[in-house]
């Protein structure tokens, strides 16, 4: 029987994002995936909205309204690769109860201001050129393993160098 993965989109839902079979080709191999439009379970609307509106509905309510959400859908434990405002929500839901076996996350530059730590294994990818990255102080303080890499800035999830790299480590996790 294949592990389950948890995979959450970034803001602009699965949607737009075409680079996701980047990463669910090869992971398909390994693990069972469910697929969750980050949007979707924080109930942004479906119209085209700007990142500024799109970001406020997530901070305003929709990473709680996230949270509860897969609380609700996800009662057995997880692996879980996250995408941007998806790490955020991954963390804040691992915090409510979600049963997170691991945890990677993609340019979730929102973890920055998390307090708590997480009682689970994570690993925090991040463009070195991303503005909103984590200080290395909060880095270094949290209990997570973390690489900035060269020469990307937020968006670099959406790239296949990238996506290659993170679907090796995640295959390399799974214990058979």
């Amino acid at each position: 029987m294949k592990p389950r993965l948890l995979v959450l989109s970034d803001l602009w839902g699965i949607e737009k994002a075409p680079w996701l079979n980047h990463y669910l080709i090869d992971l398909s191999a390994v693990f069972e995936i469910q697929v969750y439009d980050s949007c979707q379970l924080a109930g942004v609307p479906t119209e085209e909205l700007p990142e500024a509106v799109r970001h406020a509905h997530f901070v305003n309510e929709g990473i709680e309204a996230a949270c509860n959400q897969l609380l609700r859908l996800e009662p057995k434990a997880v692996t879980v690769l996250a995408f941007s405002v998806g790490g955020t929500i991954a963390w804040q839901a691992q915090l409510k109860g979600l049963p997170i076996q691991r945890l990677i996350a993609l340019s979730s530059t929102r973890l920055r201001y998390e307090t708590q730590s997480l009682n689970t294994p994570v690993q925090l990818y991040f463009g070195a050129n991303d503005a909103y990255a984590p200080a290395s102080e909060w880095l270094e303080r949290m209990p997570v393993t973390y690489e900035r890499i060269p020469d990307f800035g937020h968006q670099l999830y959406t790239e296949q160098q990238i996506a290659q790299q993170i679907v090796k480590e995640l295959k390399a996790g799974v214990t058979t």
